[in-house]
């Protein structure tokens, strides 16, 4: 601290670095691709039940009963661009022909203000209420995933809600179809459980909403994507 001090570093607190990987546009925490697959149930066998894979939960209103369609591939984290194939490692086989395919493009998702303010007043009516925002960050599960949708058609889905005090906005990052990736297309997110009768005691009971969102570039911010998304 006191070597940035004449750069104009300072502590600003643990609950505003939890909103920092929304503006930066990173997903700090993909549930493993471990669950899956003979090959890997030596390693699910050695894990122990209180190791972080066996206890880390999922939500969001993203709900498959298939395990593997939470999985997300290096395209789907905007890693496809340093995947290179002039050295050999363990899934190159995987993944050459998983370059062949189309792949989600990663957004992020400014969330519309009225939508948002439907949730906050919805909070202070009789009966069941939203999914609570907490703020400066919406995490509930170990794997936040909800639903992206675009006229009632699921099309990718979205995690790492955050309140963002630089764009005085919530945000949140997404995996969406090639083709609603421009800036500007507006799409919808559905915000709560399935139901909203979630089974974690951790989790209240509440509504489901529909969330009003416009695509723009990840990092939100233009000085951001400029110097730091363009490392290699």
């Amino acid at each position: 601290i006191e070597a940035g001090a004449p750069f104009g570093l300072r502590q600003a607190g643990a609950r505003a670095y939890s909103s920092v990987a929304t503006e930066s546009g990173w997903i700090a925490s993909p549930l493993p691709a471990i669950y899956t697959g003979e090959k890997m149930r030596p390693y699910r066998e050695w894990l122990g039940a209180h190791s972080f894979e066996a206890v880390a939960s999922l939500g969001g209103s993203y709900h498959s009963d298939d395990i593997a369609d939470y999985y997300l591939t290096p395209w789907d984290l905007d890693y496809g661009r340093v995947v290179k194939f002039d050295h050999d490692f363990i899934g190159r086989a995987a993944l050459e022909e998983m370059a062949k395919r189309p792949h989600r493009q990663k957004v992020t998702l400014v969330w519309d203000r009225d939508s948002v303010l439907e949730v906050f007043a919805g909070l202070m009516e009789r009966g069941a209420p939203p999914k609570m925002l907490e703020m400066p960050t919406a995490h509930y599960a170990g794997h936040p995933y909800d639903r992206v949708v675009s006229a009632g058609r699921t099309v990718g889905m979205s995690t790492s809600v955050a309140y963002s005090a630089n764009e005085r906005a919530w945000l949140s990052l997404a995996m969406v179809e090639p083709g609603l990736a421009e800036t500007g297309t507006g799409l919808s997110l559905i915000w709560g459980e399935p139901g909203g009768t979630p089974t974690r005691p951790t989790v209240e009971r509440h509504r489901q909403m529909e969330i009003a969102a416009t695509v723009y570039p990840w990092p939100i911010h233009e000085e951001t994507r400029r110097r730091y998304r363009n490392r290699r």
